[in-house]
């Protein structure tokens, strides 16, 4: 005797396993879950060509940081340029930003990677 296939799908349907919906309502709720789908932030402003890929933020809430200008200050943790350049680095926190056949680009720090290597102490020996 041949099983019934339609009573093996109701029954996997109701065994707890979660349902594939993809309406737009579940993709909101989806963003609760820790997916983000918005554009990365940047605390100043954008770098240029990257208008597309980016959005300004305070420095509160954004979530890469520009480098200061030479001889200046980063305004998130007082270091100096080449001293938050070597720190990044060695957090894994450095991105650099380049265009496709362009010679110069935009450095980018993520926020959240450094300030986890600067709280964790791992520049003290």
């Amino acid at each position: 005797m041949k099983p019934n296939t339609k009573h093996k799908t109701s029954t996997a349907a109701t065994s707890g396993a979660p349902e594939i919906n993809r309406s737009r309502s579940n993709v909101r709720e989806g963003q609760s879950t820790g997916f983000l789908t918005s554009k990365p932030t940047v605390a100043g402003t954008v770098p240029k060509g990257h208008e597309q890929r980016f959005e300004p933020a305070p420095i509160a809430e954004a979530e890469f940081i520009r480098l200061p200008s030479a001889k200046g200050r980063c305004r998130y943790t007082g270091l100096s340029r080449s001293g938050l350049v070597s720190v990044a680095k060695a957090a894994g926190a450095f991105v650099s930003c380049r265009l496709p056949g362009k010679v110069r680009g935009a450095a980018l720090i993520d926020k959240a990677k450094l300030t986890a290597f600067l709280k964790g102490g791992a520049g003290h020996e």
